[in-house]
C-alpha cells in the first residue's frame, strides 16, 4: 500500500491519522461531523491515488464509512475491537484518539490487523431485521414479566394468562387497585401494540427464508429450526465458508469451552459467550424446540394404536425417531451382572421378590423398656469365646495361664 489511513469513528466526529509509506510524511486531522455527507467530502482528495488502506475498528457507525470507502474505489480494513485492544498491551498508558489511530497504523503497516468479516448489503439487511424482531420479543417479555409481577403483588392467584381470551375475562373479575388496574391496562396495549409490529416482520422473514438455500438447508437438515430461526443464524453466522471447520464456526458462537491451564493445573472450563449473541439465542431457540417436541412425541409399540391423535412432522423431516445410542462408558459396562442387576430394578427378576420377603434379610425391630435395650438387642459373641469382661481360664486349675493363652482369638470379620 502506498497511502495508509485509520479512522477513529465516534458520534460526534471522526479521528483520522494518514501515513505516506514511501516519503514517511504523517498527517491527522478530523472529520465533523461524523456523516455521510462529510466523509464523502474528505474521501476526495484521495482521487487518482491507487493502493490506499483505511483501518477502522468494527464498533458502531463503521458501516456507512466502510461504503463510502468502497464507494471511492478504495480498500477497507476492519478490525476487530478485542483482538485490537489485546494487541495494545496490559500497560497503562493514555488511551486517546490519537493513540487509537496510531496503534491501528502500525497494525495495518505491519500487517498484523486483526480482521473481521464485512458483510454484503444484502446480510447487513437482514441482520438489521432479525435484531429489530429480537429487540421486540425482548420487550415484549419485560411486559409481560411485569404484568405478572403486578398482578403477584396484589394477590392474583398464579396460573393466570392475560393474553388469552379466558385469562382476559378472569382478569376483569379480579380485585386490583386504581394505579394496577392502570398498569394492567398500559401493559396489554403494549402487548398487542408489539404483536401488531412482529407480524409483518415475522411474514418477511419467512418469505425470505423460502427463497435463500442457506435457509432452505438449515430447515430440511436441522430439526427444530424454523424460518425465523434460519434467517437469524445465516445473518449472524454469514458466509460459512470462511470457517475452515466446524470448531471455527463455533467459536464464533462463543459456545466454545474455555481453557486456561499451567503445568498440571487446569481451571473449570465454561461457555466463552463471546460472539454475536443473537446467535446464541437463536441456537438455544431451535434446541429448545427440539426438546419440547420430542418430550410431546410417544413411541407406541408395533400395531400399537394412539388413544389421542399425535403431533404429524412436517413434509421433509423424519417421520421416526433416530434410535439412541448408549453411551461408551455405559457400553463398557455392560455385562451378565449388569444385565441382571437392571433387570432387578425393572422387576423382571424373580430372585427380587425372594431377597425382599426373607427372614434373614428383614430389621430386627424392638422396644426400648424404661430406657434399657431389651434381651437379644446386642450382638453376641461367638460359641465358645468368654466375653470381655471374663478373665481367660487355664484348663489346670489353679496354674497360672502362660503367655500363649493370653493372646486373643482373632475376631471374625463381619
Amino acid at each position: 500500500m502506498r497511502i495508509v489511513c485509520a479512522l477513529d469513528v465516534h458520534r460526534r466526529q471522526i479521528t483520522y491519522a494518514i501515513v505516506d509509506v514511501r516519503s514517511g510524511e504523517m498527517s491527522r486531522g478530523r472529520i465533523t461531523p461524523a456523516t455521510r455527507e462529510s466523509v464523502r467530502e474528505w474521501l476526495a482528495r484521495f482521487d487518482g491515488v491507487d493502493e490506499v488502506g483505511f483501518a477502522l475498528e468494527g464498533t458502531t457507525g463503521w458501516r456507512f464509512v466502510v461504503e463510502e470507502v468502497e464507494r471511492a474505489g478504495h480498500r477497507a480494513h476492519l478490525a476487530d475491537p478485542a483482538e485490537t485492544a489485546a494487541k495494545r498491551g496490559r500497560k497503562r498508558r493514555a488511551k486517546t484518539d490519537r493513540a487509537d489511530c496510531d496503534l491501528l497504523l502500525r497494525l495495518l503497516s505491519a500487517r498484523e490487523l486483526p480482521e473481521s468479516w464485512i458483510p454484503p448489503a444484502q446480510i447487513l439487511e437482514l441482520r438489521t431485521r432479525v435484531r429489530l424482531r429480537k429487540t421486540l420479543i425482548d420487550e415484549r417479555t419485560a411486559w409481560q414479566q411485569r404484568l405478572q409481577a403486578q398482578l403477584f403483588h396484589q394477590g392474583v392467584p398464579r396460573g393466570l394468562r392475560p393474553r388469552t381470551r379466558a385469562g382476559r375475562e378472569a382478569l376483569a373479575k379480579v380485585e386490583l387497585s386504581p394505579a394496577g388496574l392502570e398498569l394492567v391496562a398500559l401493559a396489554l396495549r403494549m402487548i398487542e401494540t408489539i404483536d401488531d409490529e412482529l407480524a409483518p416482520l415475522d411474514r418477511a422473514l419467512s418469505l425470505y427464508a423460502r427463497h435463500q438455500p442457506g435457509c432452505r438447508a438449515l430447515i430440511a437438515r436441522l430439526y427444530g429450526v424454523g424460518p425465523v430461526t434460519a434467517t437469524a443464524i445465516v445473518a449472524e453466522l454469514g458466509d460459512a465458508r470462511r470457517f475452515g471447520c466446524s470448531d471455527d464456526a463455533v467459536r464464533h458462537c462463543g459456545l466454545d469451552v474455555t481453557v486456561h491451564q499451567s503445568d498440571r493445573k487446569r481451571a473449570p472450563g465454561h461457555l466463552s459467550h463471546e460472539g454475536p449473541e443473537l446467535l446464541r439465542w437463536a441456537v438455544r431457540g431451535g434446541a429448545a424446540g427440539v426438546s419440547a417436541r420430542l418430550t410431546r412425541l410417544r413411541l407406541l409399540p408395533s400395531g400399537g394404536a394412539a388413544d389421542r391423535p399425535q403431533p404429524r412432522l412436517s413434509v421433509g423431516r423424519a417421520q421416526a425417531l433416530p434410535p439412541r445410542l448408549p453411551h461408551p462408558a455405559r457400553a463398557r459396562r455392560r455385562g451378565p451382572r449388569t444385565d441382571r442387576a437392571r433387570a432387578a430394578w425393572r422387576g423382571g427378576d424373580a430372585r427380587r421378590s425372594l431377597i425382599s420377603t426373607h427372614p434373614a434379610r428383614l430389621p430386627l425391630v424392638t422396644t426400648m423398656v424404661c430406657g434399657r435395650l431389651p434381651n437379644g438387642a446386642c450382638r453376641q459373641p461367638p460359641a465358645g469365646r468368654p466375653l470381655k469382661t471374663e478373665r481367660p481360664q487355664n484348663h489346670i486349675t489353679g496354674a497360672t495361664p502362660d503367655r500363649s493363652s493370653r493372646r486373643r482369638t482373632p475376631r471374625p470379620r463381619t
